[in-house]
């Protein structure tokens, strides 16, 4: 991949990758590999890890200069391409409130309305095996994605979120 933010990522999760396997099965004066397994090793580690991406609901939410639609959906679309399966969109939350989601219609409307789907098609990905999440916290939210449900648009999961603090219930 050409674009700077999957190989920050491919980068991450080699050298992560790395440090484990030299520390655990790589013979050594401190540490000698003596033939266990990982899982021997960590035994309460899972069998399965499922990793998702939160970058256009919670990476641009922060923001101070708004991040365009057109830049999300080329973000979103490059991460499918990439092989995330679990994906959080954005926030139906008002957009008087949070600025950043003002477009959350139009994402859903992206990512579930074809557009996308077709493109998955043509690189052979399976556009069923991938999670499109949305973030609920009040009412309003989770009316507009029973909304977007029932024309077609809606997300796969919702994430409810509570919280304590009063300006989220304004």
């Amino acid at each position: 991949f050409e674009n700077p933010i999957f190989i920050m990522l491919a980068r991450n999760l080699k050298s992560v990758s790395n440090r484990v396997s030299q520390r655990y099965f790589t013979a050594s004066a401190s540490n000698v590999y003596d033939g266990r397994g990982l899982w021997d090793i960590f035994p309460r580690m899972p069998k399965e890890v499922i990793l998702g991406d939160v970058t256009v609901r919670d990476g641009f939410q922060h923001e101070e200069v708004l991040v365009s639609t057109e830049a999300k959906k080329y973000y979103l679309e490059n991460i499918v391409m990439a092989g995330c399966k679990n994906i959080e969109i954005t926030n139906l939350g008002s957009p008087k409130v949070m600025p950043q989601f003002h477009d959350a219609y139009e994402l859903m409307q992206f990512v579930k309305g074809g557009e996308l789907e077709s493109k998955c098609k043509k690189k052979g990905i399976n556009f069923d095996d991938i999670v499109f999440t949305t973030v609920t916290i009040r009412e309003y939210a989770v009316d507009m994605a029973m909304e977007l449900h029932q024309k077609g648009l809606g997300p796969d999961r919702c994430l409810m979120m509570v919280s304590t603090d009063k300006t989220h219930h304004e």
